[in-house]
């Protein structure tokens, strides 16, 4: 056996990329480029969105570097699937990157796995930094999404956070009573909290008024841009949604036909506002709204529950927040009353 220390080194990382662009030369020339760094394995090229869809399912790379303007699907579409069904980081590549008043909006998608960047330049005096830059941000990523990826993976075994900016709640059927039973021992300090409550919406006002006095703490209807301050509850206004934004909370009509207020565009929103910092919660009701916000949340970093089978009157919301993934645990109420219990606020109120 070699006593050289050179033996017994690690091999060093190797980092699996799928490229799309639907300009064949373009891609080529990008793919040469990229393979000169023996730390990256290019495990496809392709030039449509629905095939960087079939790729990811096939191959899983740890990245995804794609061109937003893409036939068959766009890369701000591709992205959002490959965000929300694999966690896998995307890359998004547009010339309107250089223009903040072109630039095309990631508005509904992870910041922690999503970016936006200027196409490189492939040929010239200004290839070599371009590509040096490209490959660094690319390993950035893929290190940023493997982190939230172990967060992600831990499941059960995550803590329970002591102090979040924000804690947003979803129940539809048997919600009022489980609501009233969770929040009853809230303290005289705690994080701001946004209900999306599915509500008849001759009720709406009156669900407020009954919360506020089960619970013996302040319920706020949110019917115009509202801050979010601690020790303070939101409820959405009739016929209405209710979503965040930093140190805000605000309303907009619902989609007619759906049941308000979603709690997939609540959940959605706290992920995009507060990430990692932010808790949310299923409870009780009929249907999935719910599990795919929750999961845009848990694939953010936030601390992510649903109730548990056994209390919720219905357990549809809770049964489809769990197959999608988008737990970190599943409580009693009881539990969820103690964890709420000793929730702190992180923020005071908005600067």
């Amino acid at each position: 056996m070699s006593d050289d220390p050179r033996d017994h080194q690690a091999a060093p990382e190797v980092y699996s990329v799928l490229l799309a662009d639907d300009s064949q030369t373009f891609r080529a020339a990008l793919l040469r480029l990229l393979q000169r760094d023996h730390s990256l394995r290019i495990v496809g090229d392709v030039g449509d969105g629905e095939a960087v869809l079939a790729s990811v399912a096939r191959s899983r790379p740890d990245l995804v570097l794609m061109d937003i303007m893409m036939p068959k699907l766009d890369g701000l579409s591709a992205a959002r699937r490959i965000t929300l069904h694999h966690g896998i980081p995307v890359l998004l590549m547009s010339a309107l990157a250089r223009y903040p008043e072109q630039r095309p909006s990631l508005d509904g998608l992870p910041k922690h796995l999503v970016a936006l960047i200027d196409k490189p330049v492939l040929v010239g005096e200004d290839a070599k930094s371009h590509m040096r830059a490209l490959i660094g941000l690319v390993k950035s990523r893929i290190h940023t999404g493997k982190a939230s990826a172990l967060r992600y993976d831990k499941g059960h075994g995550l803590s329970s956070p002591s102090a979040c900016s924000l804690v947003a709640i979803a129940a539809s059927t048997g919600g009022v009573d489980a609501l009233h039973r969770t929040l009853r021992r809230l303290p005289r300090s705690f994080p701001p909290m946004v209900i999306a409550q599915h509500m008849d919406p001759a009720l709406g006002t009156q669900f407020a008024s009954q919360l506020q006095t089960a619970i013996g703490q302040r319920v706020l209807v949110v019917d115009r841009r509202e801050p979010l301050l601690p020790s303070h509850l939101y409820v959405a206004a009739p016929q209405s949604d209710v979503t965040v934004a930093e140190g805000h909370v605000m309303s907009r009509p619902a989609t007619a036909g759906q049941l308000a207020p979603s709690a997939d565009r609540l959940f959605s929103s706290v992920a995009m506002a507060y990430g990692s910092t932010a808790v949310g919660i299923v409870l009780t009701g009929m249907g999935r709204d719910g599990a795919m916000g929750l999961r845009q949340l848990r694939e953010a970093g936030g601390y992510t529950l649903a109730q548990d089978p056994a209390s919720a009157v219905v357990d549809g919301m809770p049964r489809a927040a769990k197959e999608n993934g988008a737990c970190c645990d599943v409580l009693t109420l009881s539990q969820l009353s103690d964890l709420l219990a000793q929730l702190q606020p992180l923020n005071q109120g908005v600067s």
